[in-house]
């Protein structure tokens, strides 16, 4: 996976409120001027020690800035991704890829690491997966005996054939399995939580930071945890998230869980924050939105593969505006 399939960084801690967001992006807008004077620097010096959140909002934005400076061209005109994908073509051990890693990326990239809740092993894991999409590319795959395998944003997958199985294993983000006929082999799809068994059917799978949430729409799947064994088949029509340790409650599969794999985010009467939070894995940098206009409802489909028509089409419709004090951070404000 090159620098640039990295998914887009979002705030570790949730709890820095919107508005020290704001106030570090606008910090950063102002100090980056070629006109930034000693008072407007002490001005920010002041602002960053009045409150704890200051400096962890500041430090947020510095991992999104320093994240976009690895796409940036090099004095030789090269860019960063086009040199970690030298590295990989070239089959380096595991520590090499890190020292690589290291010395493109920088801060920038151990930035996003601590703000994304990936771990670096996971992340080299895959940079390096046999089947991946960039952040914004959703990719359709024919794997075989009628085997079809969609790998949403930011998605990446390592398959394998043998012994009479087909195996996909998912390292990153979201994939849509669809099987059709009866194949000659049996199908699993693992994560860190479990193995998934379809039984004839389509469903999706997404890693979560400690969890997996499956929801299935043909056929049934069988889930088995991975440190206790826990077994039990969910139906067509039916969804759970489970740990490694055991499987939640049984909920409604929702529509919206295959619909990317049309390029279409659905919004059946969510709230506008959780579509923003989902389209923000669609694009590179920041995009947020002020909790005075987090809850309102929205319905319809938007396009994902065009993140600003997207929020074009909400601007038109809500009683908001698309706010972008910087090229890579974006958010949702109140209309004026």
């Amino acid at each position: 996976m090159s620098a640039t399939d990295l998914p887009a960084a979002e705030p570790g801690d949730k709890r820095i409120a919107h508005e020290h967001l704001e106030a570090a992006a606008e910090w950063f807008a102002r100090l980056r001027d070629d006109q930034a004077d000693d008072k407007t620097r002490r001005d920010w010096h002041d602002w960053l020690q009045q409150h704890a959140d200051h400096q962890a909002a500041w430090e947020y934005v510095m991992s999104v800035r320093q994240r976009f400076a690895v796409f940036q061209a090099d004095n030789q005109g090269r860019t960063a991704a086009s040199v970690l994908q030298d590295r990989q073509d070239r089959r380096l051990t595991r520590r090499q890829v890190l020292g690589a890693m290291v010395g493109v990326a920088g801060a920038g990239l151990f930035g996003w690491i601590a703000y994304s809740q990936t771990s670096l092993p996971g992340i080299i894991a895959a940079w390096r997966a046999d089947q991946r999409t960039a952040t914004g590319e959703i990719r359709e795959l024919a794997l075989g005996e009628g085997l079809r395998l969609w790998l949403n944003t930011a998605s990446a997958v390592n398959t394998h054939i043998g012994n009479g199985t087909h195996q996909i294993a998912l390292l990153q983000g979201e994939i849509l399995v669809a099987t059709s006929g009866k194949p000659e082999r049996s199908l699993y799809v693992t994560t860190d939580q479990g193995t998934m068994r379809p039984l004839g059917t389509q469903f999706a799978v997404r890693r979560q930071a400690q969890a997996t949430l499956l929801a299935v729409y043909e056929g049934a799947v069988e889930i088995r945890t991975m440190e206790t064994a826990e077994r039990r088949r969910i139906e067509a029509g039916e969804q759970v998230t489970f740990t490694a340790t055991g499987i939640g409650a049984v909920e409604t599969a929702d529509p919206a869980r295959k619909a990317w794999a049309r390029g279409v985010l659905l919004a059946e009467n969510i709230t506008l924050g959780e579509l923003i939070a989902e389209l923000a894995r669609y694009q590179y940098g920041h995009l947020g939105v002020s909790p005075a206009v987090a809850d309102l409802r929205v319905l319809g489909g938007y396009p994902l593969r065009d993140t600003d028509k997207t929020l074009s089409m909400l601007e038109a419709v809500l009683p908001i505006r698309i706010k972008r004090p910087l090229p890579w951070w974006t958010t949702v404000e109140p209309a004026r």
